[in-house]
């Protein structure tokens, strides 16, 4: 399980929000998906563990779109 924070169509601009993620102490990475690039946070062994960090990114004004999801890796 993963958040998936923001979805960009720039790639320039997913590496920037990773970049900013990763000093803020987030395991950040992007899932290219087509034309897009999708910002993701952490891996969680289970959806309940996920949906804790989830209101903590949904508390501040920036992610409020974000959403867990599976993720295989």
């Amino acid at each position: 399980w993963t958040i998936q924070l923001v979805t960009y169509a720039s790639e320039e601009y997913a590496v920037k929000e990773v970049t900013q993620l990763k000093k803020d102490g987030f395991d950040a990475f992007i899932i290219p998906s087509g034309k897009y690039q999708q910002v993701c946070s952490n891996y969680f062994e289970t959806e309940g563990d996920a949906a804790q960090m989830l209101k903590k990114f949904k508390s501040g004004s920036r992610y409020r779109d974000a959403y867990v999801r599976k993720v295989i890796r």
